[in-house]
């Protein structure tokens, strides 16, 4: 007669793809093959001990359930009552780290990994998912070192060379990136999260041709790929090719009618291509769907170039009540103020842009495609502004403050350090605004 098969238990597995550097996990159930061996001290014939291994399956069973319902702390609470049973139960720990993964806790779904190892040291699916979980973190070394480990059991699993694909892009490693989804792609032709995580690396590195390319894959693979809609149509308007990107978006809002992302960024074409009423349609869309920061921002920056600066003024103050520390929005805010002849309010939000903002040159030089981004342009009005402001005052503590932001408008720090300084020494009427300026300059310093 033969025998039965014993039945295999199922594991949770956080997954990762490409998208800009930030990963999605796949929280599917999945199966190990360590696990379904149990260790020669799981080998038990007392009744006691039966009674435990019974205990830890229903409770890894029912958290499983949990987990798939999105009810995390009831399945956080029965992986720990599997584990209170069998201490020694690897998947257990697993299924709890995943768990704890998907609620952002990565320090504790790290632990409970290292835990799955130290019982399990030949379990792919653990270091796979530590790999995962260092990622989220940004800790691109410890990720490679655990994937590494992860290949010595399971070398045919694509899933371990995407996820170093990403960590090596994030350390700006582009050919070891390219190396890795290259090995993913030979293992599952097939395998779209490969497809797109080489494309994501040829997108940041401006090989436009190549991205176009492999986002074109990863949609004949799965035409409902979000994703590779939206990214391919973003690299086509990077190349000027607008009418395709319009098409890209337009096939992006029949798959999924409820994308703000496809609205907003099909209003920078248009915008691009000068068709100000359907910018503002597109945007009117994406703030009902999803009234964030950049789609606030981008209707504010066409109702101030279409001289409606009252409705400008009022998204921006509304996207600043979302984020109140990017460069942009005040300084597109103080050009409305000025194009109003509000002086004394656009000099005022040209020195926030500076001091509320510590990474305003960062947010100079980004180029985002979903923001308007008029840099230059913005610096030099800001600049000249100043430089009026300045000639208009005597040598005294607000002459040298404002030559103090203009330097930080021209990046330069060690003048504008030594500007404010001298507006503190003569007794600057603000000195909250002086202190905050001189911290930020010797934070900048540290870095």
């Amino acid at each position: 007669m033969a025998k039965k098969r014993r039945k295999k238990r199922k594991q949770i597995s956080n997954r990762q793809e490409k998208g800009n550097n930030k990963q999605a996990e796949n929280t599917g159930i999945r199966r190990n093959r360590n696990l379904d061996r149990p260790h020669q001290n799981q080998r038990r014939s007392n009744t006691s001990d039966n009674r435990n291994r019974q205990r830890t399956r229903i409770n890894n069973k029912k958290g499983a359930s949990f987990f798939r319902k999105g009810k995390y702390n009831s399945a956080i609470k029965h992986f720990s009552q599997a584990i209170q049973s069998d201490n020694q139960n690897a998947l257990a720990y697993i299924n709890r780290g995943a768990t704890y993964f998907k609620k952002g806790d990565y320090d504790k779904a790290i632990a409970d990994y290292s835990q799955a190892i130290l019982i399990d040291p030949q379990n792919a699916e653990a270091y796979i998912n530590r790999g995962s979980a260092h990622l989220r973190k940004g800790e691109y070394d410890k990720t490679i070192d655990d994937l590494d480990k992860a290949i010595k059991f399971d070398p045919e699993n694509a899933e371990i060379y995407i996820n170093k694909s990403i960590a090596y892009s994030g350390k700006l490693d582009y050919i070891r990136a390219i190396t890795n989804s290259n090995k993913a792609i030979r293992l599952n032709s097939r395998n779209a999260k490969a497809h797109i995580s080489r494309a994501n690396i040829y997108f940041e590195k401006g090989d436009y041709d190549k991205a176009i390319v492999d986002y074109g894959q990863v949609i004949l693979i799965d035409p409902q790929n979000v994703e590779a809609h939206i990214k391919r149509g973003v690299a086509y308007s990077e190349k000027g090719n607008y009418d395709r990107a319009i098409t890209d978006f337009d096939r992006l809002i029949q798959i999924d009618p409820q994308n703000a992302d496809a609205y907003n960024n099909r209003a920078v074409i248009y915008h691009i291509k000068g068709n100000y009423v359907q910018t503002i349609v597109d945007l009117n869309k994406a703030i009902m769907l999803d009234p964030n920061v950049t789609s606030y921002s981008n209707r504010g920056e066409v109702y101030r170039e279409k001289g409606e600066y009252n409705n400008a003024i009022r998204d921006f103050n509304k996207a600043l009540g979302i984020r109140s520390d990017h460069t942009m929005l005040y300084l597109n805010r103080g050009r409305t103020f000025h194009s109003m002849g509000d002086r004394m309010k656009a000099i005022e939000d040209y020195d926030n842009a500076v001091r509320l903002c510590p990474n305003y040159v960062e947010d100079l030089i980004n180029r985002n495609f979903s923001f308007f981004v008029h840099g230059e342009k913005a610096v030099g009005e800001a600049i000249e502004l100043l430089n009026d402001k300045i000639k208009s005052l005597e040598k005294n503590a607000a002459s040298f403050y404002y030559t103090g932001v203009r330097a930080l408008f021209r990046n330069n720090t060690i003048a504008a350090q030594r500007f404010f300084q001298l507006a503190s020494e003569h007794g600057h009427h603000d000195e909250v605004k002086v202190k905050q300026h001189l911290e930020n300059l010797e934070k900048k310093k540290t870095h």
